[in-house]
């Protein structure tokens, strides 16, 4: 049996979503769930090597094989988190010295039967490292590999041992950092090196052992300062190199130094707070003050020289400050200005440890059509002193700079990281709907939705599909408004609305996530889709219109298949089963108990030509189930693939 590892990559939109009915103050910053996972041995088995690949993902010069890395020549990469499979490395200058991509390093392996589902956690010198996991016995044992972008040769780095988790994995200087720790704060930083062939890695010594060994028993902050600190976490030994110690927590704040001494913190609280970043000279945090019945977030930073902390106040701030990056005594924050649930400004400002002050950078707007994008945020990084984030420029999103001792927006890298096929071939409409209860003013249900408008040149009926989906966003704010046009709620209701507003309060998003043209006679839009009503998370959807070029008709599977409903439900059965059976029993997205006749079943009473969750796509279809259909939550959705050549006969179309 093939292995494939579930990965969810659900967690941004869900964790935006499930708070849209309380908190109206805008995106928060751009950040990936950072999981902890275990590791610990040492063990080394190297797998065959592969041959030369030209499907490589790395497409430009920067490859540096020595094991020494200058510090003149070291390589920044900007980190787009799950948000983009395409890294791009920078030298001190800004300037781009490689470009990393690491879906075609996934699709090469995985056509050469490497199942690698995991994404990268580290790169550097033409490098991929990442992780995955396997199901020993009731514990899961964790790998860690590397790949090399130009051989695409594989060599697994080390095993984990029992007892430990796997804490962060950084590339530094020409080194591997893997750290690992246990539930008792205990850590061990392996050290590897690359040999003078290929990708292949030694473990050599961490002459910072004995400092790491002072933090056994404390709760440690590892923050460096030259990293994208929503999306990768330094090792302690860049840490100590770049700040001179690491802060740890144990009844109190401390700092444990390099050479392995610990001093407290004067100036820091007791209690245990969120600290989000610091070096030599100061610590950003946050914590909570509470103000008569109600507790608000709190930004301070402590002047390690002053010994005493104040709080950070921005224009406008309030609840909507968010934290972006901490660079040499600078602190970045996002202030959030709302025009509905998913559309919103946002203003950076620069905070100066020394000075107090909080000072304006720049503006960005959120845009329908490509609200994936945190205006101004997305990927908000400090390389060199200089400001990085992901922005729309035309149908492109590419990486912005702005440099803060000007105040400017820097030259156009031509960084590209998506392009946005909604901008290229047409352009975005949309609508929203709020209603509040008009006896206590609790939000009760919020609709946000797009739809797509074709330019005239790529179709002589162009004006009669903008109609239809036109009508279509019209028809659904209307079913909103008529819903709620004859509602009112009691005073005893509201005392319910305002103890619990969450269980009360509806949201749905409805977004354009691409459009494409199928062989120059069809228009494929998709779409994706949040809906929360309470709870540890929502429902998330996708689905797709189909348009005739040339008619202007929406198209369904029912204009294409000859065959019987019968038929269909059949092949869709059958389909679903052999995919069921293509997982290794710890690895299956599937529901736990299900066998292939219980699959091949619901599979059955599933599929119908009538059903909306049908994708077409260059090759064939894909049937989607949604998360619970066939598998549990964590596992997303599942999606059988159907080529047009056992549907129709035919290779497109």
């Amino acid at each position: 049996m093939k292995r494939k590892l579930v990965v969810l990559l659900l967690a941004a939109s869900l964790t935006l979503s499930a708070t849209a009915c309380t908190n109206m103050n805008g995106y928060a910053p751009a950040g990936a769930t950072e999981g902890t996972e275990e590791t610990g041995s040492t063990a080394q088995s190297v797998e065959p090597s592969a041959t030369s690949n030209p499907d490589t993902g790395k497409n430009d010069p920067g490859k540096n094989d020595p094991v020494v890395v200058e510090e003149s020549t070291r390589e920044d990469i900007l980190f787009p988190g799950y948000y983009s499979d395409v890294y791009y490395g920078l030298n001190q200058n800004g300037t781009k010295i490689s470009e990393y991509n690491w879906k075609q390093v996934q699709k090469a392996l995985n056509d050469r039967g490497l199942a690698i589902y995991a994404s990268p956690y580290a790169m550097g010198d033409g490098t991929y490292f990442y992780y995955d996991y396997e199901l020993i016995g009731n514990e899961y044992r964790y790998n860690v590999y590397a790949v090399d972008a130009d051989s695409l040769s594989v060599f697994p780095i080390m095993t984990v041992e029992s007892g430990w988790w796997l804490d962060r994995i950084d590339y530094y200087q020409g080194k591997l950092y893997v750290g690992v720790a246990s539930d008792d704060f205990k850590r061990k930083e392996y050290v590897y090196e690359r040999t003078t062939t290929g990708v292949e890695f030694i473990n050599v010594k961490n002459e910072l052992d004995a400092a790491i060994e002072s933090t056994q028993g404390y709760n440690l902050e590892v923050y460096s300062e030259s990293l994208g600190l929503q999306y990768t976490r330094g090792s302690i030994t860049r840490t100590m190199d770049e700040t001179g110690f690491v802060v740890g927590y144990k009844d109190g704040y401390y700092k444990i130094a390099k050479d392995g001494t610990v001093s407290p913190i004067a100036g820091m609280p007791d209690n245990n707070v969120t600290i989000k970043g610091y070096d030599e000279n100061a610590i950003i945090y946050y914590d909570y003050v509470t103000e008569g019945d109600a507790q608000r977030q709190a930004f301070y930073a402590l002047n390690l020289y002053k010994e005493y902390p104040v709080e950070i106040v921005c224009p406008g701030a309030g609840e909507s400050m968010s934290f972006l990056a901490y660079y040499n005594g600078k602190g970045y924050f996002s202030v959030g200005k709302p025009e509905n649930f998913v559309l919103s400004d946002q203003t950076v400002y620069e905070y100066d440890v020394m000075m107090n002050s909080c000072n304006y950078m720049y503006e960005e707007t959120s845009r329908p059509g490509a609200t994936d994008l945190m205006p101004g945020t997305q990927g908000f990084q400090v390389v060199s002193g200089k400001l990085y984030y992901i922005g729309l420029d035309g149908a492109q999103e590419k990486w912005i700079t702005w440099d803060p001792a000007t105040n400017t927006r820097g030259d156009d890298l031509g960084l590209v990281v998506a392009e946005k096929n909604v901008f290229k071939y047409g352009d975005v409409i949309f609508d929203s709907y709020e209603f509040d209860c008009p006896n206590c003013g609790i939000q009760m249900d919020l609709y946000y939705g797009e739809e797509f408008q074709l330019n005239s040149r790529y179709s002589a009926a162009a004006d009669k599909i903008n109609q239809t989906l036109a009508d279509s966003l019209h028809g659904t704010i209307q079913s909103y408004q008529g819903s709620h046009d004859d509602e009112n709620y009691t005073d005893e209701e509201c005392q319910e609305h305002l103890e619990f507003p969450l269980i009360w309060c509806i949201s749905q998003e409805e977004e354009l996530s691409n459009v494409r043209f199928l062989t120059d006679q069809y228009l494929a839009i998709d779409y994706s889709g949040y809906w929360y009503g309470g709870g540890a998370h929502g429902q998330p959807s996708m689905w797709q219109k189909l348009f005739s070029l040339e008619t202007g008709e929406q198209l369904t599977i029912k204009d294409f298949y000859a065959g019987s409903e019968e038929d269909f439900k059949k092949l869709v059965a059958t389909k679903t089963q052999a995919d069921f059976l293509s997982y290794d029993e710890d690895m299956s997205p599937y529901y736990g108990g299900e066998d292939a006749d219980s699959i091949y079943q619901r599979a059955y009473e599933y599929a119908s030509l009538d059903a909306s969750l049908i994708t077409f796509e260059e090759t064939g279809i894909y049937v989607i189930y949604p998360p619970y259909d066939m598998g549990p939550y964590a596992s997303g959705f599942i999606n059988i693939f159907i080529s047009y050549e056992e549907l129709f006969g035919r290779t497109q179309l």
